[in-house]
Parts: C-alpha cells; sequence; structure tokens
C-alpha cells in the first residue's frame, strides 16, 4: 500500500494568457510574459535579490545606468522580456538543470517580483 503520496503542484499546459507568466532556463535567462512584465512597471532594467533562507529570487525595478543592473530585453514580436542572471544564478550557487516555470509569481508592495525556487515545475528537457 502507498502512504508516501507527492503531490504535484504544477497545472496543465494550459497557458493562462491573462496572468504572469515567468520561467528560468539552464543558461539563466528569465523569460517574463507581459503580464508579469507590466505587474513591475515595465522597468528597462532590474536588480537581482536572493532570500537564501527562503530560496526566492527578487526582481527589483531599477535605473539601468546602475552598476549592478540587468537589462530587460524584448525577445521577440510579442511581449515577452528576458534577463540574462547567469553571473547571478553562479554567485549563489543556483543551479537550473532545465527550464522551471514559476508556479506562483507574486509583486510585493515594494514592486519586487517574487520566484520561488521551491515552486516551480519542470517544463523543458534536461536531465532527469
Amino acid at each position: 500500500m502507498i502512504k508516501h503520496w507527492n503531490e504535484f503542484q504544477g497545472s496543465p499546459n494550459r497557458v493562462d494568457k491573462d496572468k504572469p507568466r515567468v520561467s528560468l532556463n539552464s543558461r539563466g535567462v528569465i523569460l517574463l510574459n507581459r503580464h508579469a512584465f507590466e505587474a513591475m512597471d515595465t522597468p528597462p532594467a532590474v536588480t537581482l535579490l536572493f532570500d537564501e533562507g527562503n530560496n526566492i529570487i527578487g526582481l527589483k525595478p531599477a535605473d539601468i545606468r546602475r552598476q549592478n543592473a540587468f537589462p530587460i530585453k524584448q525577445k521577440d514580436k510579442w511581449h515577452n522580456r528576458t534577463v540574462h542572471t547567469s553571473p547571478f544564478l553562479k554567485h549563489h550557487n543556483i543551479r537550473i538543470d532545465r527550464t522551471v516555470l514559476f508556479n506562483e509569481v507574486d509583486v510585493d508592495s515594494d514592486g519586487v517580483l517574487k520566484l520561488e525556487l521551491t515552486k516551480t515545475t519542470a517544463i523543458g528537457r534536461g536531465r532527469w
């Protein structure tokens, strides 16, 4: 008899296009959909924060002229944006073996987009 079930926290492949969606791939690229980008008030760049105790990455809107500002770039002709974060991930020893989707995307009262590494679903190819 099975007693130790682990409930899958992901969702079906259908995408609710009216909600923020953020993913992170193994090369350290964060992909933001239009709603996630607009939730931060469309900044030109972000500073990257990490709460090690809670395993949460934060993207805080920033002036592009700041030394530690990571630019937000338009990915395609639609509204997707990218942030290249590999130096940040290496510094904090955060390993992503395959693309993950953040199950909960939240912007706090300070405008920081919070991404919980413990609440992700693997959506890309990679090591199983």
